[in-house]
């Protein structure tokens, strides 16, 4: 697979910042307990879960959560989506591989 200059100005941007996002949203969620998609609101309590196990914590903090966990996301799929079109504009190559000379 070949990136043009053009695919890793836009590709290389998108993936580094999808990854370290996803990077601090597991650190994050595993520190505070787990994440708010997951949790629930009951009686105006605010849960993190991960793995079943609740955790109660502040409405800022769930809405944190919340917000992180959505933008993880929107933007793990942006690299899949990303470089299909990049894919279909040409900016990503897809080459056979060149046998090795004698």
């Amino acid at each position: 697979m070949i990136l043009t200059k053009r695919g890793k100005r836009i590709m290389l941007p998108v993936f580094w910042i999808a990854w370290v996002n996803f990077l601090i949203f597991w650190v994050v969620a595993v520190c505070i307990g787990g994440d708010a998609i997951s949790g629930s609101v009951e009686n105006d309590r605010y849960y993190l879960s991960e793995y079943g196990q609740k955790t109660e914590v502040s409405r800022s903090l769930y809405n944190y959560s919340y917000i992180h966990t959505v933008s993880v996301f929107i933007t793990y799929p942006s690299v899949f989506i990303v470089g299909l079109v990049l894919l279909l504009s040409g900016d990503i190559r897809i080459t056979p591989p060149v046998p090795p000379h004698p």
